[in-house]
């Protein structure tokens, strides 16, 4: 099934040690000590992150801290990422690359014009194909709770990545003007 004008955003893991990946965020606020699960999610230690920080990884879901490696956040603990998930697990349970995944609302239920979209579906995103060297393919192994029905989320390494492709998919016409004068990436996908 081919679906146009989808609306196609960015996440990334955010960096303690890089704010600006922390995009999106506009609380400010005291430091906050929270619990950091082993990547088991059995035990926990104690560290003291930026608010901001935390919001930020509450929202993309990963991240990054020098001396402890990868974090995630599954909606109701942070836990330390499993060493073999070097860019993060997804909702599927499968790691997620930079590129290759998208984040979707599998709960979406298909209507006219929307399939629905399964976590661990191969889909192609014609406007990324050939941009950046890209094949096109991406598969469906993440959620988010602000993707809503027919809007997918990109994963890239970070902002630069996301300025990267948005310049490349702004070359082949995928940038559309709203009526609210928002600018968004509109994408066409083919689901199987």
């Amino acid at each position: 099934m081919i679906i146009r004008n989808v609306l196609m955003t960015y996440y990334w893991p955010v960096y303690l040690e890089d704010p600006a990946t922390w995009y999106g965020v506009k609380e400010r606020g005291e430091d906050a000590i929270v619990p950091v699960y082993d990547f088991l999610r059995t035990h926990a230690e104690f560290y003291s992150f930026p608010l901001k920080f935390i919001k930020a990884l509450r929202m993309n879901g990963c991240g990054r801290v020098r001396d402890l490696g990868g974090i995630g956040f599954d909606g109701e603990k942070y836990y330390r990422l499993d060493p073999k998930f070097e860019w993060g697990q997804g909702a599927s349970g499968r790691p997620v690359f930079p590129a290759q995944t998208i984040a979707v609302d599998p709960k979406a239920k298909p209507d006219e014009g929307w399939p629905g979209i399964k976590l661990e579906t191969p889909v192609f995103i014609l406007e990324l194909a050939g941009a950046l060297g890209h094949t096109g393919t991406v598969i469906a192994r993440d959620t988010g709770g602000r993707i809503k029905g027919h809007h997918i989320d990109f994963f890239v390494s970070g902002p630069n990545m996301a300025a990267q492709y948005r310049s490349e998919l702004a070359r082949v016409g995928a940038i559309k003007k709203l009526e609210n004068g928002m600018v968004h990436t509109c994408v066409t996908l083919e689901v199987e």
